[in-house]
């Protein structure tokens, strides 16, 4: 029973998204900023590019965190393949300032039809025939 227990929660654990914080290699000494993207619900496969610089890869997270990003405008490409909602692709300009965090708030797309029926419909499903197998 307390390997059953324990296995639930390290999956329970390991399954939840997590904050990502990186940092780009600049020369600018002094002249950096910092950027935090928010995804306003968590998704897999997250990609996030600056200025085609690859910055995060495939991870399953709601906010990705940039620091030493040198001062200016940039090109950000944020994407997503969610096996849950639509897939995502942003893509926007930012201006950095010095020793300041930029924050940019993207919208996840909506859940796709198939995930509400695999959330919903097989419990029900499920609830309904083992009501008729007891009762009948």
């Amino acid at each position: 029973m307390r390997k059953v227990f324990l296995a639930l929660l390290i999956f329970i654990f390991t399954g939840c998204a997590k904050d990502y914080y990186t940092s780009l290699d600049s020369n600018s000494s002094g002249n950096v900023g910092s950027l935090q993207v928010k995804i306003s619900s968590p998704m897999k496969n997250v990609n996030l590019t600056i200025d085609n610089t690859l910055v995060a890869e495939d991870k399953f997270t709601d906010q990705i965190i940039v620091n030493n990003i040198p001062v200016g405008e940039h090109t950000l490409l944020i994407s997503a393949m969610g096996s849950d909602r639509h897939d995502l692709k942003k893509e926007m300009k930012i201006d950095i300032k010095p020793g300041q965090q930029n924050t940019q708030l993207v919208e996840a797309p909506p859940r796709t039809t198939a995930s509400y029926l695999i959330q919903y419909g097989i419990p029900a499903t499920a609830l309904i025939i083992s009501n008729i197998i007891i009762y009948n």
